[in-house]
């Protein structure tokens, strides 16, 4: 069964390398950056399949998202968005 899973993530102008972006997902404490706005989404949307498919495939538990209204009120001064991701998750035998 595929299952759609959508968080809120932050992004925001990494501190230390001015010509790349941090992107975030503040639910999952898992973060990566990339060149611009476009590739850090990429690569966190990637991030999340991966976290997601090995907390399946481990049957470990893992934050729900939040809701986007109260991460953009944490973090005002950053773009907030949605990421998503679909996992199988017959793969990892879960009935969800």
């Amino acid at each position: 069964m595929l299952k759609l899973y959508l968080y809120p993530m932050v992004v925001l102008k990494d501190e230390f390398e001015d010509e790349n972006f941090v992107a975030m997902i503040p639910d999952l404490g898992i973060s990566t950056n990339g060149k611009n706005v476009e590739e850090a989404y990429l690569y966190c949307k990637d991030y999340l399949r991966v976290y997601i498919e090995n907390a399946l495939s481990y049957d470990l538990e893992f934050n729900l998202p939040s809701e986007i209204g109260k991460v953009a009120n944490k973090y005002k001064n950053c773009q907030v968005m949605l990421v998503d991701t679909v996992v199988d998750t017959k793969r990892f035998g879960s009935a969800d």
